[in-house]
């Protein structure tokens, strides 16, 4: 059982842990978001908390989109640097896209796994599920 964390930076974070479970079902730990301010500091607490072993990111978009896009590559930035420097924690890299086209509304609702009002955590969550299904 491989522990994973995903991660949707941005000025909120949103957050979201779980594994795969003995039948093959993912097994959802915990999510939440927080503010960018307190991100470094309380993804470090939520590593520990839950065991980590692998980190997946949206990678924040280049192309710009809106005024928080350059929050989320900054905040992106500084949890590349935590997770490799303090945690030596691989990360996988992944694109809005790569969830959000996969992993729909939808899809969330019939899994049990919609957040009501929290969009950030939804993300991640979607994040989640994509790693664990290509984890190896």
């Amino acid at each position: 059982m491989m522990n994973w964390l995903a991660i949707d930076p941005g000025k909120t974070v949103g957050w979201a842990t779980g594994y795969r479970g003995d039948e093959g079902y993912i097994e959802l730990m915990g999510c939440g978001e927080l503010p960018s301010h307190e991100s470094i500091r309380r993804i470090g607490e939520l590593i520990e908390i839950f065991g980590v072993q692998r980190v997946a990111i949206e990678r924040p978009s280049m192309k710009p989109r809106t005024g928080g896009d350059d929050i989320s590559r900054e905040v992106g930035r500084e949890l590349n640097n935590v997770l490799i420097d303090e945690y030596e924690m691989p990360i996988h890299w992944q694109t809005a896209s790569d969830a959000k086209g996969v992993i729909t509304d939808k899809r969330l609702k019939d899994m049990g796994f919609w957040m009501p009002g929290k969009p950030h955590a939804r993300d991640a969550i979607r994040h989640l599920i994509i790693a664990i299904r290509r984890e190896k």
